[in-house]
């Protein structure tokens, strides 16, 4: 019946040792983590994103405090010119902060390379939407088991970069 079960095992929480949290959005977003926006299709996600890209850009929060920088777009659903800069002039941002991927790319097929172009620009936000369209070619993104390794080598240059 398949391979040998290994045993459960854990660790005693007196054994973790903590370490300091570094905010993009003060107790909403952790920098060097991976940030899911999920929910049902049409109930304004996009708004949110583009939202939020627009007050890093500014460094302008509606709730707390922030980081102010520079934002990468990746989306390969909406229109920049029709839908993603129209809704960065309405939403305030500050363009000269703000950088559209072009062309589309697999970026996570490629995650170093995301890494070097997260260094060079500066990038402290990466919005990467839907994620599964930036998966490489030929991947299943139904399947846990090479989705996750994907992911996990995402929030590994998340982290080693500082972007959220």
């Amino acid at each position: 019946m398949g391979r040998p079960k290994e045993p459960l095992t854990g660790i005693c929480s007196a054994d973790v040792v903590p370490r300091n949290v570094s905010w993009l959005w003060y107790q909403y977003i952790p920098m060097g983590e991976l940030t899911i926006a999920e929910g049902d299709p049409g109930i304004g996600k996009g708004w949110f994103v583009y939202g939020l890209a627009a007050w890093i850009s500014r460094g302008q929060y509606p709730v707390g405090t922030g980081k102010q920088g520079k934002v990468l777009i990746c989306s390969s659903e909406d229109e920049r010119e029709t839908v993603i800069r129209p809704r960065l002039d309405i939403l305030g941002a500050d363009h000269s902060q703000i950088t559209i991927l072009s062309p589309w790319r697999a970026v996570l097929g490629d995650i170093p390379a995301l890494g070097e172009f997260v260094r060079k620009e500066r990038f402290i936000f990466v919005d990467i939407d839907p994620i599964t369209s930036f998966l490489p070619p030929g991947v299943d993104p139904n399947k846990a088991e090479i989705i996750k390794p994907i992911l996990d080598r995402l929030v590994d240059q998340a982290r080693t970069d500082m972007f959220a």
